[in-house]
Order: C-alpha cells, then structure tokens, then sequence
C-alpha cells in the first residue's frame, strides 16, 4: 500500500482519501477544469451508437454540408496536433464498427428500420464514417450496403436520379431471390 500524501487546500491540510477528496472538488470549482471535462464528455459521447429506429435518417444535401463540415474540423484539429507536435498512437485512432461493415447484418440494437427508409441512401451510422463522406443503404433483410458520397465518374451526385437507379441495381438481391 503506498502512502497517503498530504494536500493543502484553501490554507487548510488534508491527508488520506479525503485529502484527495476535497482537492478534487477544488480542482472542479475552477471553471478552465470544468469546461475542458464538459469537451471530453461531448467527444466521449459521440463515439456510442445510437439505438433505436429514429436514428435512420435520410442522407440529404444538409447531410452532405454536415459531413463537411465535420471534415473541415478534423482537418483543423490534426493540424493544431501537427503544429504542437502531438503524436498519436495507432492504437489510439478510432476504428470502424466490425458490427456495421458493408454486407453484414443490421445488428440488432438498431431495429428495423421503417419501411420507407429501405433500399434509399441513408445517413452514416458507425462513427467511424461521420467525417468521411460515405452513406449506407439498408435493403429489405437488414443487408448493410456502404457507398461514397463523392460524384462518381466527376458528374453524378448521390442525389442524381441516374446514380439511384444504379444504386437500386447494385443492392437488388437478384441472384438470391426466392419469391
């Protein structure tokens, strides 16, 4: 057992747990601590899925402004690492989901979602993506299907109606329909 160490605070000396204690508590009565635990917290929060169905929403223009957003902040915030040359582990970089990747299962926890939602481009659900632009189609059994958001061939949007209809195509399970 190591030695409890004494702490002095407000004039007054405290030894033990309860020393660690009101110290503790005087740390959290300065407002610089309290703002920087309220960010931590908000960035914790974000990393846990969502449950439940109300978290399928439709991908839209707003969508895609939100995704680039999110980018121009990561961006900003790997150059403030760079110029104080902060180092990050590999260990420590998020990870994408091994329950959301593309061709899986819908896990669970998630629902089913509404029936006007499927086979249509989706909003990221894992983490992982939120600053990436990608987006997902859920199809009718819950299949998982991750497309990027980025014009393909330079011309076609995700919103481009030709675009949709190649998307249907794709996810249509054709070759495993049994009716």
């Amino acid at each position: 057992m190591t030695p409890q160490k004494d702490r002095v605070v407000g004039g007054e000396e405290f030894s033990g747990r309860r020393g660690l204690f009101i110290s503790t508590m005087a740390q959290l009565r300065d407002p610089k601590v309290v703002a920087a635990l309220l960010q931590q917290n908000v960035k914790m929060a974000s990393l846990l899925p969502p449950t439940g169905t109300d978290v399928f929403r439709p991908f839209t223009l707003e969508s895609l402004a939100e995704i680039e957003r999110r980018m121009a902040e990561e961006a900003a915030e790997q150059e403030q690492m760079k110029a104080q040359n902060v180092e990050v582990d590999e260990e420590d970089l998020p990870k994408p989901s091994s329950d959301l990747e593309a061709g899986k299962v819908l896990p669970f926890i998630y629902g089913d979602p509404p029936p006007n939602l499927l086979n249509v481009p989706l909003e990221e659900l894992d983490p992982f993506y939120k600053a990436q632009k990608t987006f997902i189609v859920v199809t009718k059994g819950n299949t998982i299907f991750r497309f990027n958001a980025e014009p393909a061939c330079y011309v076609l949007s995700p919103f481009n109606p030709i675009r949709r209809v190649a998307i249907r195509i794709l996810i249509h399970s054709y070759p495993s329909y049994n009716p």
